[in-house]
C-alpha cells in the first residue's frame, strides 16, 4: 500500500504542507508558512462553474435574498468605510452574485461594473436590477473601465483556485493607491475552534461542521495570513475589522440548527465570538502600492 502523498500549497509552493482533516471527499492540509487551510484534490474549473450555476435553483435564490437585510448591514457598513478613507468614482465588484453590494453602492454615486463567474447570478442581478455585470475572468473579461479606485471581493477569495494570482491581476486594474476590499472567513474564529476540538476529542469521527465548511471553499485563511498574502501582491493593509457570517436570526433558518441543542450551541458560539473579538469573517481594506 502507497503512503498518501503531501501536496505542495498551491499559494507558495511549500512541498511540507501538513493534513489536518480528513473528509468523505477531500482531505484539507495547513501551510505554516501562508497560515492557511487549503483543500486536496481541487475541483476542476468546469465543475466549479456547474456548482455556481446550481446554487441558483429557486431553493438557493429564496436563500439569498432572505439574507439581503443582513448582506445590506454588512454593504452598508463597507460603503462607509470607503467614504471615510476618502476613496469615490469607479467601483468593480468581483462575483456579486445577485448583485445586492453593486445595487447599494449605484444608490451611494459609485459607477459600478460587475464580474460574476455563473451566467445565472448574472442574468438574475441585469434582469431584476439592471445592474453592468459580465460573465467571466478578470483574465478573459473586457471591462470597460481600465483602472479603477476600488475593487471588491465579498465572500469570495475562498472559492477561487488561484487568489494570488487573482490578487495580483487586481492589481493591475487599480489606480495608484487603489483599494481591494476582501470579506472572507477567516480560520483563527471562534466556531473552526469549536469545530477543531470536536474533531480531535472524536477522533475524526465528528466531521460533518468541517464537511459543511469545505464544501464550497478550497481556502480558508487566517487573518494574519491573508495580510500576508495581500503583502506579497503588492498591497498595503490599512483596515480590517471582524463581522459574523450569520446573526441568530439567519441561524434560526438553517436546516441544519434544526435541533434546539444544535441551536443554542451556535448561538453561544456566535455569543461569545462577540465578546472575544474572534467573529467568522473579517474585511480588509488594503492599498495598492504604487506600480
Amino acid at each position: 500500500m502507497q503512503p498518501l502523498t503531501h501536496p505542495s500549497c498551491p499559494i507558495c509552493q511549500t512541498p511540507d504542507a501538513r493534513l489536518r482533516y480528513s473528509l468523505r471527499e477531500k482531505r484539507v492540509f495547513w501551510c505554516h508558512a501562508c497560515r492557511l487551510f487549503f483543500i486536496d484534490p481541487f475541483p476542476h474549473a468546469a465543475s466549479l462553474r456547474s456548482s455556481y450555476d446550481d446554487a441558483v435553483s429557486e431553493f438557493q435564490q429564496k436563500y439569498f435574498e432572505s439574507f439581503q437585510d443582513l448582506r445590506s448591514k454588512s454593504f452598508e457598513r463597507g460603503l462607509k468605510t470607503l467614504s471615510r478613507l476618502g476613496r469615490r468614482g469607479n467601483l468593480l465588484d468581483v462575483g456579486p452574485g445577485l448583485g445586492f453590494f453593486l445595487d447599494e453602492a449605484r444608490r451611494k454615486g459609485w459607477k459600478v461594473e460587475g464580474l460574476e463567474l455563473s451566467e445565472k447570478m448574472a442574468d438574475h442581478a441585469r434582469q431584476t436590477l439592471k445592474l453592468p455585470i459580465q460573465v467571466g475572468t478578470l483574465e478573459s473579461a473586457s471591462l470597460k473601465t481600465d483602472r479603477y479606485e476600488v475593487v471588491t471581493l465579498w465572500d469570495v477569495l475562498e472559492h477561487l483556485p488561484d487568489p494570488k494570482g487573482t490578487l495580483l491581476r487586481i492589481h493591475t486594474r487599480l489606480l495608484p493607491k487603489g483599494l481591494v476590499v476582501i470579506r472572507t472567513p477567516v480560520c483563527d474564529s471562534l466556531l473552526p475552534w469549536v469545530l477543531d476540538l470536536l474533531y480531535r476529542v472524536s477522533l475524526g469521527k465528528f466531521r460533518s461542521g468541517f464537511e459543511k465548511l469545505f464544501q464550497e471553499h478550497l481556502f480558508h485563511f487566517t487573518e494574519k495570513g491573508l495580510r500576508l498574502l495581500l503583502e506579497r501582491c503588492g498591497f498595503h493593509p490599512i483596515h480590517s475589522y471582524r463581522e459574523d457570517y450569520m446573526d441568530p436570526h439567519a441561524l434560526a433558518r438553517k436546516e441544519w440548527a434544526k435541533h434546539p441543542l444544535v441551536r443554542w450551541g451556535a448561538f453561544a458560539v456566535i455569543v461569545v465570538s462577540h465578546l472575544i473579538q474572534r467573529q467568522d469573517e473579517v474585511v480588509i481594506y488594503a492599498e495598492a502600492a504604487r506600480s
